[in-house]
């Protein structure tokens, strides 16, 4: 069995709810300082539990951003490689 293991950074809990700005902000301004392959996770959605799509995009720099269809990769849009949307029907784990 290979192991594998992961370091998570928390970057913040402190974008005010909603502020779907600040965290397009926050996002465009760390996510570069990391690694490629680094999978960041962007949740600022004031439609939580809604029908709102996630997706999954990978950026030209070798990242993967698991985010809200809700504009927060609007500041990294120029960096995106490809956007896939998540299907939880399908992909539900």
């Amino acid at each position: 069995m290979t192991r594998c293991r992961a370091t998570i950074v928390d970057i913040t809990h402190d974008i005010p709810p909603h502020d779907i700005a600040r965290g397009a902000y926050l996002l465009a301004a760390v996510a570069p300082t990391f690694p490629a392959g680094t999978v960041h996770f962007a949740v600022v959605d004031p439609g939580v539990g809604t029908a709102r799509l996630g997706v999954v995009a990978r950026t030209t720099r070798g990242h993967f951003i698991v985010t809200p269809d809700n504009g927060t990769l609007t500041l990294v849009v120029e960096d995106i490689a490809e956007v896939r949307e998540i299907d939880v029907a399908r992909q539900r784990l």
